[in-house]
């Protein structure tokens, strides 16, 4: 195991580099700039997205910080956030990613034979237990119909995937992204949401490194 590494900060394995951000929870950035996370409990431990890692395998990775049973968590179907859901026997993600279009979820699988109709479906409302922590799931469509956010309650830390972007902007142009006041209204819905439970979680976004350079644009 490798906590104790991480008094130095951040360490990396191969290509990602890897981060303690919390009691039992893992950033890990990927070499294309995609964020994926791993939340340890006492009974389970579950990954939040994939990244995309081309030709190679997260599993020994996530293996390395964590040896409890897995199960993955996807925000949304898409390829930098599920490349590696054939590495996990037990997958959550929201059903209401089928209302994309058939052609977009196959060029978004790159070659593989990803089963998404075997995942289990999550809505609003649904948690996952983990021992001695709760994941809770809000439904945000817009960048896709069935992007969702993880709510992790023992940190109070708020996966996003690109429900709401990394720092400086959501990608709504895509054919399958919803009109914008829809958006506008379930944005509205997930801070109500939000403030119901406190309001004052800290983000983790699909694309960490899009924070820096938010300030760039902003200049």
């Amino acid at each position: 195991m490798l906590r104790n590494l991480f008094l130095k900060g951040v360490i990396f394995i191969q290509d990602f580099r890897i981060t303690q951000i919390g009691d039992g929870a893992y950033s890990i950035l990927d070499a294309g700039d995609s964020s994926f996370y791993v939340i340890e409990g006492t009974d389970k431990s579950v990954v939040i997205d994939t990244g995309i890692s081309p030709g190679k395998k997260i599993l020994p990775t996530i293996r390395s910080l964590t040896k409890k049973p897995l199960s993955l968590v996807v925000t949304h179907a898409h390829i930098d956030h599920f490349h590696h859901m054939d590495e996990f026997d037990d997958v959550y993600m929201c059903h209401d990613e089928f209302k994309m279009h058939d052609k977009t979820l196959k060029a978004m699988m790159a070659g593989k034979n990803l089963k998404l109709h075997e995942t289990q479906d999550v809505q609003t409302g649904a948690e996952i237990n983990i021992g001695n922590n709760v994941l809770e799931i809000f439904k945000v469509p817009g960048h896709t119909p069935g992007s969702i956010v993880v709510l992790e309650k023992k940190n109070n830390f708020l996966f996003t995937g690109d429900a709401i972007g990394s720092g400086y902007g959501v990608w709504m142009q895509l054919e399958d992204s919803l009109p914008l006041v829809q958006y506008r209204d379930n944005l509205i819905l997930l801070a109500q949401w939000l403030s119901n439970r406190g309001g004052l979680m800290s983000f983790w976004g699909g694309h960490n490194y899009q924070q820096f350079q938010s300030t760039l644009i902003l200049g």
